[in-house]
């Protein structure tokens, strides 16, 4: 059976992925022990992250020609900005100043840039390609901690480790391969440097200080 190119992306990272599940943030997680405060410092990042993704797939968007790919980047806006709003919501955080807010740290900084980069350069196919790890990458932290007692934490990493949406990215990025419309090694360049963000992410607040 062959394997379609986003399982072969994804098995690339097999090390990285096993790498995360050490992160300091994960591993709190699945240990019960994750510092409250630092829970809250990797959070409110990732809402400004979430904020930060809804723009660069709007600058995807905006490059996009029509067709299944701006079909699929207009719904993932539409999305993003619900989640963004919600997660800013959640900490209080007026999105209208969400740019200047909170001091991210570099590897969430790093990770947004690069995204930003991508969207605004490279054909958007290999957006979605960019949008993967993060999407494929949680839903899987959560089939690997599904029975563990997360204690407090329990809750909510049973609501944000999950979701389906990678299957439609997956979906759309197969087509375009199965029709020549990417190029493998540049796709597992971007692929990989998204998923090593990932893990950078993660481990972060092993250093963050308070």
């Amino acid at each position: 059976m062959t394997t379609t190119l986003p399982d072969q992306l994804w098995l690339a990272t097999d090390a990285t992925r096993q790498a995360i599940l050490q992160a300091a943030f994960v591993k709190g997680i699945k240990d019960k022990n994750l510092d409250p405060v630092k829970f809250c410092q990797f959070t409110i990042q990732d809402a400004i992250y979430v904020y930060k993704s809804k723009l660069s797939i709007d600058a995807a968007l905006r490059r996009s020609s029509p067709g299944p790919v701006t079909d699929l980047l207009r719904t993932l806006s539409q999305n993003y900005a619900t989640y963004a709003t919600a997660m800013l919501d959640g900490w209080l955080i007026k999105e209208n100043v969400a740019d200047s807010a909170v001091k991210l740290g570099q590897a969430c900084s790093e990770y947004i840039a690069y995204e930003k980069t991508v969207a605004e350069t490279m054909n958007p196919i290999y957006f979605l390609v960019a949008l993967l790890p993060c999407l494929r990458t949680w839903y899987w932290i959560g089939q690997q901690l599904a029975t563990a007692d997360k204690g407090i934490y329990t809750a909510w990493a049973n609501d944000n480790f999950a979701g389906s949406t990678w299957r439609k990215l997956e979906a759309q990025v197969e087509a375009a391969y199965l029709v020549n419309a990417i190029d493998k090694a540049e796709a597992q360049t971007v692929y990989d440097k998204c998923m090593e963000y990932e893990l950078r992410f993660f481990d972060s607040v092993r250093n963050q200080t308070y």
